[in-house]
């Protein structure tokens, strides 16, 4: 369950936020650092450059699989499903503060732009902007909204445009046109004369403070600048400073300071590279506040945090996993409601008002509550409803009423009869380490011995959570049994899980993927000489790592956006990043040992053992994966003779926006498997996309 804590927000205004918003989406959740891209870039034409490079055994196409010869298969799912899905349904709303209007994301020839209508119904309001919207935030006076538009697509340097929703055409203005920098939108919850921003701009390296007002024709002004050791700031909902934390020194340690002015704060604790304190709200007139915290515990918990002497009450804690997310009051004085995912989604109700609110809304399958939004009284809450074989329907939930209204419903809603059920399950990892995972058995196949892809999250620090995945089921209605594994290094499962990674990248992180797959051998699930491993990001590393250190286990393998060079990887982080748990992970880069034992897990130095084909996908603009990371990797593999496809696509990033480019990409996928695994494929690799219309507003009513 995602918590949004309403109108008290603080958003980085990006377009790879939306690649974040469902935890199991990982596989596109970028947490890799990035380099500039250098060199010359390469000008296309279309929608795509494809630059082949195979030798002629990977044209050759493999025979259905036995195991799906005589299955009872559903019927093939178009892949514009996943391309076109959010180009047909709305998204990120948003409910403004005072309650009287919602907004939302949705395509309008094409390209996304926000809408929003009074919340009680109404015609929507288009706000028609130059480019694709990434994301929006409301500001307090429930007037403004922030709003981020990247210049070039996928490159992730957002600026952002300040829009007047009473004169949404004529009043835009960009309020950041500061070209290669970062900004993220603080928005206090009753502060309604302006925002905050803290940019880069200054000092690539450093995030200072400004303040916006909305008066007309005013700029950022500068309200705090960082002397270089500030990592954040956290203010109280009125805007006044609170705390402040700082970059880690060179042993890993941070200063929590509790500040009574913007230049007057003073320590309050310590915490170490592997501790986290997260502030959610703090109590209005008091030094208290509510955090999600690590510190001298291995599982993160709710505690109530004492800005005066820095002592936590433990709130509530999970013995398996760490609290992800909190509601608070309005008035920030209580928890409402608290979230876990031990397999599944784990509720911790702390009032019965919310609990009679939301607990209707859960049924046998439908046991996933994401409240995604809610006015700052907290009245109207967007609420979204989803489970294993039940694909997200969007409400609008009045409190005060009872009545909900159907804002959106997944377009996979019309495809039930094709969806497959994803199970929890554990292993224990060669060295004796519990690797907890999910794994999804197609639908209608009765027999054993499946097809299998291998999908590995990226992060490495996020994990998958089992909810219903569109790639998934795509996988599973191509005919795939798919494994995902929560390997160390994960988050979610406390610190000792997460820190097992140390010094583990390629090996036993990659131990604990070649278990998982030996682990669905071992069971009878997977054919060990059809199994596939795929991810993005750091999910892609993974796939090179399994193509190059196990080249034998896997038939065939994809990366998206991976790494294959961990050294250049680490040399060109950007400015800004504070790659303190990268060094940690991997070691420091210009020390001679730790960059050698990063090479000697590089993909790229092993380039000669693959044995098997390989797919390699990137982003022209990828600004925290370079390109040149898969172009090596593939021209490598060609020089060795190798079987190698790869597909760059010259206006995306660390992530795949625009619909037509989706499509090709799982086109390429599902031809690509089903030529060495022989799974199913499309005749034309795409397909109609038909969705059950749901309205173009909020005003379609469901009363409880």
């Amino acid at each position: 369950m995602r918590l949004a804590p309403g109108a008290c927000l603080r958003m980085e205004l990006s377009t790879m936020a939306s690649h974040a918003a469902r935890g199991n989406r990982s596989a596109m959740i970028a947490w890799l650092p990035f380099r500039p891209m250098r060199g010359r870039m390469r000008r296309h034409l279309g929608l795509i450059v494809s630059a082949f490079l195979a030798v002629a055994a990977a044209a050759a196409s493999a025979q259905t699989h036995p195991a799906l010869k005589e299955a009872a298969l559903p019927p093939l799912l178009p892949v514009a499903l996943l391309a076109e899905g959010d180009a047909q349904t709305r998204s990120r709303f948003q409910i403004a503060p005072d309650g009287r209007s919602i907004a939302w994301l949705q395509r309008v020839g094409g390209r996304r732009q926000v809408h929003l209508t009074p919340i009680e119904g109404g015609d929507p309001t288009v706000i028609r902007m130059a480019r694709d919207v990434g994301v929006f935030q409301w500001a307090a006076d429930s007037r403004h909204l922030a709003v981020s538009i990247d210049p070039v697509p996928g490159a992730e340097n957002p600026q952002i445009m300040i829009v007047d929703t009473q004169a949404p055409d004529t009043s835009q203005r960009n309020v950041t046109p500061w070209p290669g920098t970062r900004n993220v939108v603080m928005v206090p919850c009753d502060m309604t004369d302006g925002l905050y921003l803290s940019s880069n701009r200054r000092d690539r390296r450093y995030f200072d403070i400004y303040k916006l007002s909305f008066a007309p024709g005013s700029e950022p002004q500068m309200m705090a600048e960082n002397p270089g050791t500030i990592s954040s700031w956290m203010f109280d909902a009125a805007g006044r400073i609170l705390a402040r934390l700082t970059r880690p020194d060179a042993a890993g340690h941070r200063t929590f300071e509790r500040c009574d002015a913007i230049e007057s704060c003073a320590r309050l604790f310590e915490l170490g590279l592997e501790d986290q304190v997260s502030v959610l709200g703090a109590v209005d007139g008091e030094a208290v506040a509510w955090a999600l915290s690590n510190r001298g515990r291995d599982k993160t918990a709710l505690v109530r945090l004492d800005l005066k002497t820095g002592d936590e009450a433990e709130i509530h804690a999970d013995p398996q996993v760490d609290i992800s997310s909190v509601l608070l009051a309005a008035d920030r004085r209580g928890p409402l409601l608290a979230v876990s995912w031990p397999n599944r989604q784990k509720l911790r109700f702390f009032d019965p008002a919310i609990e009679a609110d939301l607990k209707p809304l859960l049924a046998a399958d439908a046991d996933v509550i994401e409240v995604r939004s809610s006015d700052r009284a907290r009245r109207w809450l967007v609420v979204s409803v989803s489970g294993a074989l039940k694909p997200t329907h969007t409400l609008l939930l009045d409190r005060r009423t009872g009545q909900r209204r159907l804002l959106g419903v997944s377009p996979w809603a019309a495809w039930l009869e094709t969806l497959s059920r994803t199970e929890p399950f554990s292993f224990t990892a060669r060295d004796g380490r519990p690797i907890p995972g999910y794994v999804t058995v197609p639908r209608g196949i009765a027999g054993r011995r499946l097809p299998m892809v291998m999908f590995v999250h990226g992060g490495p620090w996020v994990r998958d959570l089992g909810t219903l995945d569109p790639r998934v089921q795509f996988l599973a209605n191509r005919g795939y049994a798919v494994v995902q594994v929560n390997y160390r290094g994960s988050s979610g499962y406390g610190k000792a899980h997460l820190w097992a990674a140390v010094g583990e990248f390629g090996r036993k992180m990659s131990d604990d993927v070649d278990d998982a797959a030996q682990w669905a051998i071992d069971r009878g699930i997977a054919d060990p000489d059809r199994i596939a491993i795929m991810g993005a990001s750091y999910g892609g590393y993974a796939a090179m790592v399994g193509m190059t250190r196990t080249p034998l286990l896997y038939a065939a393998g994809i990366s998206f956006v991976g790494v294959s060079d961990l050294p250049a990887l680490m040399d060109l982080m950007p400015a800004y990043w504070e790659p303190y748990r990268w060094h940690r992970m991997l070691g420091q880069p210009g020390d001679a040992e730790a960059r050698a034992r990063m090479w000697e897990t590089s993909p790229l130095r092993l380039v000669d053992k693959v044995e098997r084909p390989m797919l390699i996908v990137h982003g022209a603009n990828d600004p925290r994966v370079r390109r040149d990371q898969s172009e090596r990797f593939a021209g490598a593999l060609k020089s060795f003779g190798k079987p190698v496809e790869l597909h760059v696509f010259p206006d995306e990033g660390h992530g795949l926006n625009r619909p037509a480019n989706r499509v090709r990409y799982y086109a390429m996928i599902e031809t690509f498997l089903a030529r060495h695994l022989g799974g199913r494929a499309s005749p034309s690799g795409s397909g109609a996309l038909h969705e059950p219309a749901v309205g173009t507003g909020p005003a379609s009513n469901e009363s409880r």
